[in-house]
Parts: C-alpha cells; sequence; structure tokens
C-alpha cells in the first residue's frame, strides 16, 4: 500500500521504490524521535536483556546440575541392577545390603525432587516478580 493508504496498482511502482520508500520513512520517524528518550529506552532495553541473559545462563547451569545428577544416579542404578530371578537366590546378608542400597538410593533421589521443587519454587517466584522478563 502506498503512505496514503491506497493499494498500488499491479507493476506500479516498482519493487525498488517501494524499498526506498519504506526505508526512507524510517529514517525520518527515527530523526523526529527524541535522542534522550531513545537512549534511555534503549539503556533500559539494554539492562533487560542483560537480565535475561542472566536468567538463561542460571537455568542452563542448572539443566546441566540436573543432568549430571541424573547421569550420577543413573550410574548408581546401573550398579544396583539385578535380575528379578538372582533375589531369590540371595542370601540375608546379601538382601540385607541390596535393601540398605535401594534406601540411599531413595533418599538421594528424595534429596533430588526437594531440589528441583525448590528451584522450580524459585523460579515461579522470580516470574511473579519480574512480569516483564516472561515476555
Amino acid at each position: 500500500m502506498e503512505l496514503s493508504g491506497k493499494p498500488f496498482s499491479f507493476g506500479q511502482p516498482d519493487v525498488e521504490s517501494i524499498i526506498h520508500r519504506f526505508l526512507d520513512q524510517d529514517d525520518v520517524e527515527s530523526t523526529n524521535n527524541d535522542d534522550v528518550g531513545a537512549d534511555a529506552g534503549a539503556g533500559a532495553h539494554k539492562e533487560e536483556i542483560e537480565m535475561l541473559n542472566k536468567q538463561l545462563n542460571d537455568l542452563n547451569h542448572q539443566i546441566m546440575e540436573e543432568k549430571r545428577k541424573g547421569e550420577m544416579l543413573d550410574k548408581k542404578l546401573e550398579r544396583m541392577k539385578i535380575d528379578v530371578d538372582e533375589i531369590d537366590e540371595l542370601e540375608i546378608k546379601e538382601l540385607l545390603d541390596l535393601k540398605e542400597k535401594l534406601e540411599d538410593l531413595k533418599k538421594d533421589v528424595t534429596g533430588l525432587v526437594n531440589e528441583l521443587e525448590a528451584s522450580t519454587s524459585l523460579l515461579m517466584l522470580i516470574a511473579c516478580e519480574n512480569p516483564s522478563s516472561s515476555k
């Protein structure tokens, strides 16, 4: 559409003319803006971007930490893996060792669940305090 709101007819003007008109309009609008206001807006925008980048880096760090913990638990679980048929053949001492290992695993998993819930709560709190960062 032309600046006047009328649609262009086919082939008139050519694409280059439209592009130049659009780019010139942006130049005129940017020179009409108050430079001080634009700088302040850019500064606030930059601060918001830095804050969002920090949050992103923190979340990436938490994700990597949780992956590491998950891998550690997977390895621990793999070491404890036992065939169900073999349980019938275990002696009391071996069964007690298995029980102790399973209880340790349960404690580890419970601890990780609690950490994850705390992290989630903190992230939700941050999101509530900074509603503009979730846009």
